[in-house]
C-alpha cells in the first residue's frame, strides 16, 4: 500500500511541516513584534504546533489508525524531548552567537527535521510499519 511506504510518509511529513510551520512562523513573528520575550513566544508557538502538527501528521502524513490516546501521549513525549533540544539550540544561537530569535528558530527546526521524522515514524505512528 503506497501510504505505508517510508517515502510516502516522508513526503507527506515534509509537506505538512511546510504548511504548519509557515503559519507558526507567522505567529512567532507577530508575538516577537509585539515585544514578547523570545522564550515565551517560542513556547507558545511550540504548544500550538504540537496540537496542530499531531492532527495533521496523524490524519494525513501517517494516515494512522492507532488509538488516538496512545499515539497522542507518545507524540507529547517525543515533542517534550524535541522541545528540550529546540530550546537549547535556540538559546545557544541567540545568546552565544547573537542570532536573531526568529532565525534561530528556523535553524533549529531545520536541524531537528530528521530526528523528529524518525521519532514519529518509530515511536508514535509505528503501526504503519507492520
Amino acid at each position: 500500500m503506497a501510504r505505508r511506504t517510508i517515502a510516502g510518509r516522508g513526503w507527506r511529513f515534509v509537506a505538512t511541516g511546510v504548511i504548519v510551520n509557515a503559519a507558526l512562523f507567522l505567529l512567532l513573528w507577530l508575538l516577537l513584534r509585539s515585544g514578547m520575550d523570545y522564550l515565551i513566544a517560542v513556547t507558545i508557538v511550540y504548544i500550538v504546533g504540537i496540537v496542530w502538527g499531531y492532527l495533521q501528521n496523524r490524519i494525513w502524513s501517517w494516515q494512522s489508525t492507532a488509538p488516538a490516546g496512545r499515539s497522542f501521549w507518545n507524540y507529547l513525549v517525543v515533542y517534550a524531548g524535541i522541545y528540550v533540544a529546540h530550546i537549547g539550540f535556540v538559546t545557544g544561537l541567540v545568546e552565544w552567537l547573537e542570532m536573531a530569535p526568529f532565525f534561530a528558530v528556523m535553524v533549529s527546526v531545520l536541524l531537528l527535521i530528521t530526528p523528529v521524522f524518525v521519532a514519529l515514524d518509530r515511536l508514535v505512528f509505528r503501526e504503519q510499519m507492520q
